[in-house]
């Protein structure tokens, strides 16, 4: 399969709920950060660290929300 990258043009987006779609939103940054990578505008280094500091931030909000209930 052929690799497409894609830029967001500035339309409108429907409100995305960060509990609901917390998956989508760490895939959609992860890729945001892979993207720069294939820029050259960060290392692999930077980026892998990014996306452990993303990962350990979901998990905070996770616990957290667990604690309340």
């Amino acid at each position: 399969m052929k690799h497409r990258d894609f830029v967001y043009v500035g339309e409108l987006l429907p409100n995305i709920n960060t509990q609901e779609h917390k998956d989508f939103i760490l895939h959609f940054q992860t890729a945001m950060i892979q993207s720069l990578v294939r820029r050259n505008l960060l290392t692999d280094t930077q980026a892998n660290r990014a996306i452990e500091e993303l990962q350990r931030q979901v998990n905070i909000k996770t616990k957290r929300r667990e604690n309340e209930t």
